[in-house]
């Protein structure tokens, strides 16, 4: 008697590895629930290779982000009941901010809003500032709000150790003393800290060594060791071919709107042979715009005889690997004659269908100042500033929209927006934060 395969219940299980742990889960809800495993399954295994996940031996290795614990409730939500045999329970906050990172980083709207539908603001057992931080680190927007009340109501002033919490951190804890006119001169994000008043009966941050300015966490200490190297007139420069200098020269320039330097680091980043490999000098290019990189990375990586692997994928990003691997297949459709075996494409020049596809341009382009980028004092400013929008405890629908105007304006309409801009009387007019 012949045998089919059930078209509904005769699953393919899947080998997952995080880190030191394997999951075997079936395929088939991975793919049902996620876009981004939908889109890493349809890649077509390499030739004459086990295909990533079919076993043990050949796991997918998710990236290092994902911890054990989390992706374990996950799976309690993500797997039915009668299938695992228990579920998340709905108090369990800790649990279910697990769901909340790993839905958001993977695109599962489904369990994301299951998240969000669980954890509510008033019975986490967290304090505001760790709430608030949570808030913002996840987009969580009824929080913010909420977060930011609380603050304003508690009698205590806002102070460093909560601007750490909320994600802010000095510069790995070294001090350094710099003239402030050339801050000033070459970033309009300092301009504009420097230009605000500092709060009553306070020392003015940056003045001592007791107080000084608190740069926020992206920031190391040798990456601005490298910028002051540019910046200041004296003392020993960068060398033009020291690629990580420049790279740290361009990502703090980039950062504070420092279009002189940005432009100096941009000239020495010559595309390197030797440096890194192509995916980490492509995932470089495209993450700090260097426009030069793209044509000469993709080319490297549309040259070599290795597929795209997960491991690219998680280090590109899914939408930049998918363009890869069409410049990639363009070697087929562009006519050449292709075989089971060896790919050689080492002498083929891409550059045409990379221009098409990355449409890669050389124009400057230096983001807005959020509210993550903001040094310290600023933010302790804003939250002062906010606390002294109302004298009493009753904090009115305008003052949750002055709230909302500096840390979630994406959820306000540009009227309320506006009026709350005006009648808070906040600087907000100094900040581009969007």
């Amino acid at each position: 008697m012949a045998q089919f395969k059930d078209d509904e219940f005769y699953m393919t299980l899947v080998t997952l590895q995080v880190e030191d742990r394997l999951f075997r889960v079936p395929r088939r809800i991975l793919e049902a629930q996620c876009p981004v495993f939908k889109d890493m399954f349809s890649f077509p295994p390499p030739l004459d290779a086990e295909a990533e996940g079919s076993s043990d031996e050949h796991p997918i290795v998710l990236p290092e982000p994902v911890k054990v614990e989390d992706f374990k409730r996950l799976l309690k939500v993500l797997l039915p009941t009668s299938y695992y045999g228990t579920r998340l329970p709905k108090d369990d906050h800790d649990g279910w901010i697990s769901v909340l990172k790993l839905s958001k980083m993977w695109q599962i709207d489904e369990l994301h809003c299951a998240a969000l539908k669980n954890l509510k603001y008033s019975a986490v057992q967290k304090s505001a500032v760790e709430k608030l931080a949570l808030a913002l680190k996840y987009e969580i927007n009824d929080w913010i709000i909420a977060g930011v009340n609380e603050l304003a109501r508690r009698s205590e002033p806002i102070n460093v150790e909560d601007a750490r919490t909320l994600g802010l951190e000095t510069v790995e804890d070294c001090l350094f003393r710099v003239p402030r006119q050339t801050l000033e001169a070459q970033s309009p994000v300092f301009r504009n800290m420097f230009s605000m008043p500092p709060p009553p009966d306070v020392e003015v941050e940056g003045l001592s060594d007791e107080h000084p300015i608190v740069l926020p966490e992206p920031v190391k200490a040798r990456d601005f060791k490298r910028l002051l190297k540019v910046l200041l007139p004296t003392g020993p420069r960068l060398p033009k071919g020291d690629h990580d200098a420049w790279i740290s020269v361009l990502k703090l320039s980039r950062m504070w709107e420092m279009e002189e330097p940005y432009s100096l680091a941009l000239r020495n980043l010559k595309y390197p042979t030797g440096w890194k490999s192509a995916v980490e000098k492509l995932a470089l290019a495209l993450e700090h715009e260097i426009t030069d990189w793209i044509v000469p990375g993709v080319n490297e990586l549309a040259r070599r005889q290795e597929p795209i692997s997960v491991e690219d994928t998680q280090i590109l990003g899914l939408e930049t690997a998918l363009k890869v691997a069409a410049v990639r297949e363009s070697l087929v459709t562009d006519g050449f004659r292709l075989t089971a075996g060896c790919r050689t494409a080492a002498n083929v020049d891409f550059t045409p269908i990379i221009k098409e596809i990355f449409n890669p341009s050389g124009t400057l382009v230096l983001r807005s100042t959020s509210v993550v980028d903001l040094p310290v004092q600023i933010v302790l400013r804003i939250l002062s500033d906010i606390r002294r929008t109302g004298l009493s405890n009753d904090f009115t629908p305008m003052r949750n929209a002055v709230v909302a105007s500096v840390f979630c304006p994406d959820i306000l309409m540009p009227s309320t927006f506006s009026s709350a801009k005006n009648c808070a009387g906040l600087m907000l007019h100094n900040f581009d934060i969007r």
